[in-house]
């Protein structure tokens, strides 16, 4: 089993990059490996969509 145990969003050349650490578990539960990454850059438009309204809301908290 994977679970995420984090993730960002960085805008590069490409695009909005997605970053996500994760680690594998057995069906038991045990940590079978941890502090994984994995990165992608997002194109579907829902995704992006949220991003931004993730992007606007910390920006409020800044003001």
């Amino acid at each position: 089993m994977t679970k995420i145990t984090g993730f960002s969003v960085m805008t590069t050349g490409e695009g909005k990059r997605v970053t996500v650490n994760y680690s594998v578990l057995d069906d038991a539960g045990n940590i079978r490996d941890t502090n994984l990454r994995a990165n992608y850059v997002a194109l579907d438009d829902t995704v992006l969509a949220a991003i931004a309204a993730i992007e606007q809301d910390a920006a409020a908290h800044l003001e």
